[in-house]
């Protein structure tokens, strides 16, 4: 199985107007995406946990890493 997800220090917005960066995803059960980004609000460093549904892509080629895993029998 492949998920396909942005990487690690892809710029993203949250809504329509937090620019941010990726520095964590974290796949959970059922496929879940969640990713972790951070951003600048003055002299202010602010994280937080987002779904893939909160963000989107600053160019539409971000999300282009692919992710898989296998199953063992």
């Amino acid at each position: 199985m492949n998920i396909k997800t942005y990487g690690p220090g892809t710029s993203v917005l949250i809504g329509d107007e937090i620019s941010a960066k990726i520095v964590t995803v974290a796949v959970h059960s059922g496929n879940y995406i969640r990713y972790e980004c951070v951003w600048w609000s003055g002299s202010t460093r602010t994280s937080d946990w987002f779904g893939a549904d909160e963000i989107s892509g600053v160019d539409d080629k971000d999300k282009n890493l692919k992710i898989g895993f296998s199953q063992g029998s």
